[in-house]
């Protein structure tokens, strides 16, 4: 059975970005793979049931379709993700369009010094922070990469930074227990 799975499982990897997504032609299609695998390789076909190949094909069609499944969860923003949700007292005002990109701006050149004052840094943090939070909250994670955010915002390179903005996010207590590897985690949780 363990060899059985792991057809299933290399099948379903294989046929899911050939079969047609038409539910007609889709069955169709899954009856002339499940005879031609069985026809091929006889002992998986199953005796017992209507059609030599309809045990595979219904493991086949079951593991294509949780494949879906997973991706399309992936890429659907979700309704309501409560870890996303900023405390604003923490937060100067929404900008409008120019301040936010010359404040973005500013943050970025203050980086690039060798010696990038963190005073300033943490100040355009927080100065932008209400619509850094809406670009990241309201875009897909698809839209949105990593590196983007980073293109944009590159003091995130600096665990500093990133700590100032879980600050932000969540409490000064809570921010003093994370460093290493429990930072960049908790960093792509918040963030994405």
């Amino acid at each position: 059975m363990l060899i059985y799975s792991d057809v299933i499982k290399e099948s379903a990897a294989f046929y899911s970005g050939i079969c047609p997504g038409d539910t007609s032609k889709a069955k169709i299609s899954m009856e002339a793979i499940g005879r031609t695998i069985t026809e091929r390789f006889p002992v998986l076909a199953t005796s017992d049931a209507k059609n030599p190949w309809s045990y595979f094909n219904t493991k086949l069609s079951s593991a294509m379709r949780n494949s879906r499944c997973r991706i399309k969860r992936k890429l659907t923003p979700p309704h309501h993700h409560p870890t996303k949700a900023v405390r604003v007292e923490n937060s100067s005002r929404d900008l409008d369009e120019t301040e936010y990109v010359e404040f973005v701006q500013q943050l970025k050149k203050v980086v690039s010094n060798k010696k990038a004052d963190m005073t300033n840094i943490k100040t355009l943090l927080q100065t932008t922070f209400n619509n850094r939070r809406k670009w990241i909250n309201n875009s897909l994670s698809t839209d949105l990469p990593l590196s983007r955010i980073l293109t944009e915002y590159p003091c995130f390179r600096m665990p500093s930074c990133i700590l100032e903005e879980l600050r932000l996010i969540t409490s000064n207590s809570a921010v003093s227990e994370f460093s290493g590897t429990k930072l960049a985690l908790i960093f792509k949780y918040y963030f994405f």
